[in-house]
């Protein structure tokens, strides 16, 4: 009787496990067990004009990418992300989904439809506008997360000289972000690995130009972690979310909603007239419902740009010495949030710097101008980088001296940008 139990439960167990074997090739014929490229564009739907830093996430998860100048992306997907849906997003178009099992990978072409805005209200007085901007700023460790996350990030900086480039460095960065309700604690972070564009050709001036720091400048212009500190300007400038300064800027609120995706404020500001400290004018975005900042537009009033210098104190002295100085022609800056449950997460910076050197005050030597990338692919609260006083991101040293030895296979592993040819 026992023999005879034993023998049908092997004959049993045998039927499950083969049925489980085929039931695994089935599944992994299906769904790859590989990351999965997408490749694609996305567009206005209907100018068909590209659309510059869409956001691009899997909907409830942590991977996320952007596309480029150009509105084309590319995005290695997680091996088990085959049941998942993509989500593209831009603001001022209707989100869209798109479930990842339905897509082509090598001919991807999302069109996003504009939307017509329903202004609910526009007022001329600044002070509704600077409660919601108070408030928002109260709310910052209830809408951004309280404890460390690690982040993976990609990064790029660009320079030309007179429309050549002469400096190309992209970087993935690892990041132990530091908690939103404790400024004191600062973010650090290490480069994973880089790589630069050599044998470029420049008539080396730009190097008396000392664009160094620049993944600093990326982090720490996250506005929702250093709202006192985070513009990249000289110190002596006054910042336009800081409240004693507040009365030195004109600032007007449009309530606005889109249908489907976002409702949302806008806060417009800038300089108050005859102000020679408060020179940015912008954009300041928040969720109506939870107040908090979701995106940050901020340049240089058209008035004080020459009159403003974007390079550091430290350069300009040693570019007086050879009787070079700088003329700033425009200044730029563009700061993205994304929400995962009901959390906000830097998702993606934009700075872009151009600048004139003059010798002897007027004659034209060279414009030069600087592009700093930075998106957010992926992040992750138990993620956390070995990050010591040997291998963080040096500041004040170039970052083509800190990317180590290059290594083209590593890429394939990282989400990043296409480069604009």
């Amino acid at each position: 009787m026992n023999i005879e139990r034993n023998i049908m439960f092997i004959k049993h167990f045998k039927y499950l496990f083969n049925t489980f074997l085929l039931s695994l090739v089935a599944y992994t014929t299906c769904f790859p067990q590989y990351p999965v490229i997408l490749k694609g564009i996305v567009r206005n739907a209907e100018t068909k004009d590209a659309l510059p830093y869409a956001n691009i996430s899997i909907k409830n998860r942590a991977q996320g990418t952007i596309t480029n100048q150009k509105g084309i992306f590319i995005f290695r997907l997680p091996a088990n992300s085959f049941r998942d849906t993509l989500i593209f997003s831009y603001l001022g178009y209707r989100t869209m989904q798109m479930a990842i099992k339905d897509m082509q990978s090598d001919s991807l072409m999302v069109d996003l439809e504009p939307v017509i805005y329903s202004i609910r209200e526009v007022t001329k007085q600044s002070s509704n506008a600077l409660d919601l901007l108070m408030e928002a700023l109260k709310k910052i460790p209830d809408n951004y997360p309280r404890k460390h996350i690690g982040m993976t990030a990609f990064y790029r900086e660009l320079i030309r000289e007179n429309d050549q480039v002469i400096q190309f460095i992209e970087a993935v960065i690892g990041i132990n972000k530091a908690s939103y309700a404790n400024r004191k604690d600062h973010d650090r972070m290490m480069i994973l690995k880089g790589r630069q564009k050599k044998e470029v050709d420049y008539t080396r001036l730009w190097q008396y130009v000392n664009f160094v720091d620049g993944p600093y400048e990326a982090l720490e212009s996250d506005v929702c972690k250093y709202p006192d500190r985070f513009i990249v300007l000289p110190r002596t400038r006054y910042n336009f979310l800081v409240p004693k300064y507040f009365d030195s800027y004109n600032y007007q609120l449009m309530t606005i909603t889109e249908p489907d995706t976002l409702d949302y404020y806008r806060i417009s500001f800038k300089p108050e007239t005859g102000q020679k400290r408060a020179v940015l004018e912008g954009n300041i975005y928040l969720d109506r419902q939870s107040l908090a900042i979701i995106r940050l537009e901020y340049s240089i009033s058209p008035y004080y740009t020459k009159k403003t210098s974007v390079i550091d104190n430290i350069t300009q002295v040693e570019l007086q010495e050879m009787d070079i100085y700088t003329q700033t022609q425009s200044f730029n800056c563009i700061v993205n949030y994304q929400q995962l449950h009901d959390q906000w997460y830097l998702r993606d910076v934009q700075i872009n710097y151009r600048i004139i050197l003059l010798w002897l005050n007027d004659l034209y030597l060279a414009e030069i101008d600087n592009s700093i990338q930075f998106v957010t692919t992926d992040f992750d609260k138990d993620l956390y980088y070995p990050i010591n006083f040997w291998n963080p991101v040096r500041r004040k040293v170039p970052l083509n001296e800190q990317l180590g030895v290059p290594d083209e296979e590593f890429w394939e592993d990282y989400n990043y940008l296409l480069k604009e040819e």
